[in-house]
Order: structure tokens, then C-alpha cells, then sequence
């Protein structure tokens, strides 16, 4: 597990800069690609508990490094570049290697777009003697996808544990699956469970904030039960 996480700021998510910040957030129980900056605060307890550090950048330095080493390979090729905050232009002459140069540029545009979430439409078309690669991009952003080769960790049961009883979840690309379990000894039987739609699940902040809260709480000033026995020979 990485002592230092890497995440990048966009709009109102963070975003892990590379696949060991990914695997390391999913062991910590954040398996997702983007967390929004409303739950920044308890990743903020979970990283302290583990002694982990996070560095945060914007979103606009790795943009603009990608479509400045993309703007400084198109012109070393003969073509012209016009790159803006929210759109990026590349022009060259037709020929069939500056063809496939301009299918390799949108491929890796496309990349890019996948990797970060971001939103809006790669292009390529030819007018009389140019051929014109074009992206624009939009306000909406979506769940960024990174490559790594590690098994997804959210494929397995996380499990929270509440005296007696247990819940546990797991997702796929499209359900939340719960389970309700009850300890009967040392075996834990199921109680009750079913599923719903990711996009049914409601902001789980405040659920988790409580969680924190429990799981940081100071076990030394805690008050201690004393056993029935102990009380019964002082009597």
C-alpha cells in the first residue's frame, strides 16, 4: 500500500492520478474512479488512520500537458495546432500518412478523454487539401476508467461488523447488492438481502461520517461495563 496517494482536483471530484493510487484507495474501501470533494473530509480520516499522505493537482496541469505534447508532435510532422481551455484544433495536408497520424491522434484523444472522464466528441474530416482533427470539450463529466491490472477490488464483499450482527455489499457495473447477516456462535447466518440500481443509492456522507466518528473514537475513555460477577462478590 502507497504511503503517498496522488489525486487530481476536477471540478467537484478527485480523481486518483495513477493505478497505485487507485488500488490503494480500494483497499481502503473508496473502489470508485472519482469521489466528490463532499466526502473529502472523511477520506481525510481514513488516510490519517493509515498514515498516508495525498498530494492533490489540478486537473488543468495534466490537460495541458497532454495537449501540449500532443500540439508539439502534430506540428513536428508539418501541421498546425490551435489549443484552447476547452477546445483543440490540428490541421495538415491530405496524404495517406498524415491520415493515419490523424486517426493515431484522435485514438489517443480518445485515450485521454476516457481516462479523465471528460466529456465531448473527437472529429476528423478533410476540406479540400486539409485534414482537420477536432475536440471539444463539454461541461458534463462522467466516471473516469483506469487501466490496471489488478483484479477490481469492489468485485468483493466489503463487510462492517455491529456487535452481532453484519452488513455487507458489493457492486458490479450496474447493481448494489446488500446482505443483513446475524452471529449464531461463531458462524454468521444471512438474514436478509437484495439489490438496487447504482443510481438508486442516495448520498452516503453523513452514513459514513458516523462510521468515522465510531471507528476514531478513543477506546482508552470509553466507558467500561463492569461484569455482573465482580459486582455480585463485593456484595
Amino acid at each position: 500500500m502507497s504511503n503517498v496517494l496522488r489525486l487530481v482536483k476536477h471540478k467537484s471530484w478527485f480523481i486518483p492520478g495513477n493505478a497505485s493510487t487507485y488500488k490503494t484507495l480500494t483497499g481502503l474501501g473508496f473502489p470508485t474512479t472519482r469521489i466528490s470533494e463532499d466526502a473529502i473530509g472523511i477520506l481525510k480520516l481514513v488516510l490519517s488512520k493509515h498514515g498516508i499522505q495525498a498530494r492533490v493537482e489540478p486537473f488543468s496541469a495534466i490537460r495541458d500537458k497532454f495537449f501540449d505534447a500532443a500540439g508539439e508532435w502534430w506540428i513536428s510532422n508539418g501541421g498546425r495546432a490551435k489549443i484552447q481551455n476547452t477546445t483543440a484544433s490540428f490541421r495538415i495536408e491530405v496524404s495517406d500518412e498524415n491520415r493515419k497520424r490523424a486517426e493515431k491522434l484522435s485514438s489517443k484523444i480518445a485515450e485521454f478523454k476516457d481516462r479523465w472522464g471528460l466529456t465531448g466528441e473527437v472529429t476528423i474530416s478533410e476540406l479540400k487539401n486539409t485534414i482537420k482533427v477536432f475536440f471539444e470539450l463539454t461541461n458534463a463529466i462522467r466516471n473516469p476508467i483506469i487501466k490496471t491490472k489488478v483484479k477490481a477490488e469492489n468485485e468483493k464483499r466489503a463487510v462492517l461488523e455491529l456487535g452481532n450482527f453484519r452488513i455487507s455489499t458489493s457492486t458490479d457495473r450496474q447493481f448494489f447488492f446488500w446482505r443483513v447477516e446475524t452471529k449464531c456462535g461463531s458462524e454468521w447466518k444471512p438474514h436478509f438481502q437484495s439489490k438496487c440500481l447504482l443510481t438508486e443509492v442516495s448520498d452516503p456522507t453523513a452514513f459514513l461520517g458516523n462510521l468515522m466518528v465510531a471507528f476514531n473514537y478513543d477506546y482508552d475513555d470509553r466507558p467500561r461495563k463492569v461484569k455482573k460477577e465482580s459486582v455480585d462478590s463485593v456484595q
